[in-house]
This record gives C-alpha cells, structure tokens and sequence, in this order.
C-alpha cells in the first residue's frame, strides 16, 4: 500500500535444544495514522517459561511508540518494566522560531527549550 499503513504481527516459538522447553512470543509493528499524526507502535511480548529464556526480557517484554506530526512535533515513548524503563520524550518545533524537549524517565525530568531568529532545519 502506498500509503504507509500497515500491520506486521510475527508469532515466534523455539524448541529449546536442551530440553529446557519451549520459548513463544510476539513482535508487532503498527503503522497508522491517529487524527494528525502518524503513529508507529513496536511491541513484543512473550510467554513466561520455566527456564532460562534465549531471548533476554529487554528485548522480549517492551513497547515503544512514535509519534509524529510534519516538522513539528514528535513524542516518543519507551517502557520495558524488566529494565525498569518508563521514558516519554515529547519534541515540539515551531519553524524558524524555537524547540523545545522534554524527556521524563521515572521520577526525572529534563526540560530543554531552544530560541532563535531562525531554526529551519532544510
């Protein structure tokens, strides 16, 4: 489709060698577009098992979600609860004029505002 918008969903499951059972999960990919902004969601997810996993928890168990409007704003969000990650990061730009980013991770919070007679990043 020409238009960028699609559904990626891939069902994962491995035997392992030895004998240590069986690994299961899931990796989707969502592209859609949310009022005015286009919105790619990434999310995997696994089923716990008894032993030691090959594919560790940070990759296995996380989301994360873009957002994006043009030029001039995009949001960022990442949670991996077995790396103990919750990080939002929200970028606004008004052309020729300013930037501002803001990036929470848990209970921290960064602030950046940038001014200036001409921020055109072309």
């Amino acid at each position: 489709a020409g238009d960028g918008l699609f559904t990626l969903v891939v069902h994962y499951l491995m035997v392992h060698s030895d004998g240590d059972g069986e690994e299961k999960g899931q990796l989707t990919i969502d592209r859609k577009r949310v009022g005015d902004l286009w919105t790619t969601l990434i999310q995997t997810t696994a089923v716990p098992i008894g032993g030691q996993p090959i594919i560790p928890a940070t990759i296995s168990s996380m989301e994360m979600k873009l957002e994006c409007y043009r030029d001039t704003k995009l949001n960022v969000k990442y949670v991996n609860l077995s790396k103990n990650r919750d990080i939002h990061i929200r970028i606004v730009r008004v052309p020729g004029k300013s930037a501002s980013i803001e990036i929470i991770d848990g209970a921290r919070k960064h602030d950046l505002t940038i001014k200036v007679g001409n921020l055109d990043f072309r």
